[in-house]
């Protein structure tokens, strides 16, 4: 079992592995000088005894409005030992992608032995006059 969450500085994981919760892991920062300023709606998805993968909202505005050159990218990051390392993270959906989707959030995320990652996760227009639904399948190293 894991649980993440977001606060105003990175994105946690904390995982119960035997018959304990293990140390609260970081599994990415941000801050108002960096690309993401902040981040939110966290999912995290657990296969076998040690891969651990959680998917967030990254916003490159502090309040995370969208616009014609600012939005929500979807990020992902993956660690195989119960996040004690973290490969490096990777943009599953870009705000810059088309004017459709400039908000990319709240991410529902299974994770398989094999390993293959299925990523359900919302769209939307800088207006929120467009929006849908987007089912995102991706295996190998990440």
């Amino acid at each position: 079992m894991a649980l993440t969450w977001a606060n105003s500085t990175s994105i946690k994981v904390k995982v119960f592995s035997g018959s304990a919760w293990q140390t609260t892991r970081t599994v990415t920062t941000f801050s108002s000088g960096a690309t993401y300023k902040v981040g939110y709606g966290p999912a995290v998805a657990l296969t076998g005894n040690t891969r651990v993968g959680v998917a967030w909202s990254a916003c490159t505005r502090s309040d995370c409005s969208g616009g014609s050159t600012k939005g929500v990218n979807l990020r992902w990051r993956e660690s195989s030992d119960n996040g004690a390392s973290w490969k490096s993270t990777v943009t599953l959906a870009t705000y810059s992608a088309s004017s459709s989707k400039r908000f990319n959030d709240y991410p529902s995320v299974v994770m398989t032995s094999t390993p293959r990652r299925y990523v359900l996760y919302n769209t939307a227009s800088s207006s929120f006059s467009t929006y849908k639904t987007i089912l995102e399948v991706g295996s190998g190293t990440p």
